[in-house]
């Protein structure tokens, strides 16, 4: 899949070059900040799976990530939140190769490993945390990792604030998320039973349609840690996949977004409705109704930019203000060497320089700029559609 997400950079650069002027610069920065970031992903090994641990305040997210590295080496205990600052496990004899990308995000904290070769692991701080920059640190980290590992306990696992800041607004990744239960040791197997269920609706509501959890015990009470060797299993399973997965994701994520923002509303029949419209507005001019005309052909436009929306629907809505100037200072359309209107003749003071009649200048003034507004739209909306369709033919591998 490399390959075809490579191939289809420059075919998110042609829509975003042609978006621009005709979508909002703030809405395609972020377009172009989410292709800056696979392009910088896929610099790095996708033999190495960036995974992070994501949860709330006492989830157990540090002794998750001590019992995965198999030593003690994020703190754990009492004190919240524990992690201020992310940490990444990273495998000895690859870290190297991955230090240039983890600089990049901003994870300078590191700890090499020899447990799993294939796997940088990250734990962020707290979701749920009081402090504001360690929440704005996990929402700055998060588009820039592989697979997340959201973890819950069995007290907060229904936590609105993780389901409805994090989980939903986030539901397109699905596939690059697993959910671990820990602190199952607390749980008799009924109650853990009923719980895992109940998690698992809760997600299923959030539009992850299945949703893979693990119920572990990271740092028991008593006995061994449980449920290890399943997550790791299953994030093995992720390697080399999850890095393309997320950047399908992510290009069909800012196609959606650039189709949202162009607006919708077709624009193929304009001159059929220009003329239909130009006629009548023509004719209440000549018959001295200026107001009437004026009106009709700001309501025309105004239900044009509706339809259209977007920016170019925005600058259409400034031409419908620019109507009523175009209506009384053109030349009324009559026949040739036929008097003009008395309405003209009594609101010109002298008779003026030739200039061009009502329908030239509302060709000239409305239309001109509407078609070529349109135009730059559908040249845009075309580009995107190609986007779409390239993305269309690649598809993630079987789950």
């Amino acid at each position: 899949m490399r390959d075809g997400i490579t191939g289809l950079i420059p075919v998110i650069d042609q829509a975003v070059a042609d978006c621009v002027g005709v979508v909002d610069p703030a809405s395609l920065e972020t377009v172009a900040l989410m292709r800056k970031r696979i392009v910088t992903r896929l610099d790095y090994p996708d033999d190495v799976l960036f995974a992070a641990l994501a949860g709330g305040t006492g989830s157990g997210k540090s002794s998750l990530f001590n019992a995965i590295a198999g030593e003690d080496i994020a703190p754990t205990g009492g004190v919240r939140p524990t992690t201020s600052q992310p940490k990444a496990l990273v495998p000895s004899s690859r870290a190297e190769a991955v230090a240039g990308y983890l600089d990049l995000i901003g994870v300078a904290d590191r700890v090499p490993h020899s447990q799993h070769q294939w796997l940088c692991l990250i734990d962020l701080p707290d979701t749920d945390s009081v402090e504001v920059d360690h929440r704005q640190r996990v929402e700055a980290l998060l588009p820039q990792i592989d697979f997340v590992i959201w973890v819950v306990d069995p007290e907060k696992y229904r936590d609105a604030s993780i389901h409805r800041e994090y989980l939903a607004p986030m539901a397109a990744y699905q596939e690059q998320f697993l959910f671990v239960l820990n602190q199952r040791d607390r749980l008799s197997d009924d109650d853990l039973s009923r719980v895992v269920a109940d998690l698992s609706a809760a997600l299923t509501e959030d539009g992850i349609r299945r949703p893979t959890v693990i119920a572990t015990a990271a740092g028991p009470s008593a006995g061994p840690a449980q449920g290890i060797d399943q997550l790791v299993a299953h994030l093995q399973r992720e390697l080399g996949g999850s890095v393309y997965e997320k950047a399908l994701v992510d290009l069909r994520t800012a196609a959606d977004s650039l189709l949202q923002m162009l607006g919708g509303g077709s624009s193929s029949e304009f001159d059929v409705r220009w003329s239909e419209i130009v006629d009548e507005v023509t004719a209440q001019a000549n018959a001295g109704d200026l107001s009437d005309a004026s009106q009709q052909l700001v309501a025309f436009l105004d239900d044009l930019s509706d339809e259209v929306g977007g920016e170019i629907g925005n600058a259409i809505g400034a031409l419908a203000t620019e109507a009523p100037r175009v209506i009384l200072s053109a030349e009324p359309d009559v026949a040739p060497n036929s008097p003009p209107p008395r309405w003209w003749r009594r609101s010109s003071r002298e008779d003026p320089p030739q200039q061009d009649t009502l329908r030239e200048a509302l060709e000239k003034r409305i239309a001109r700029p509407t078609r070529d507004l349109l135009t730059r739209r559908a040249k845009a909306q075309a580009s995107v559609a190609e986007l779409a369709l390239a993305l269309n033919n690649l598809t993630p591998r079987p789950r």
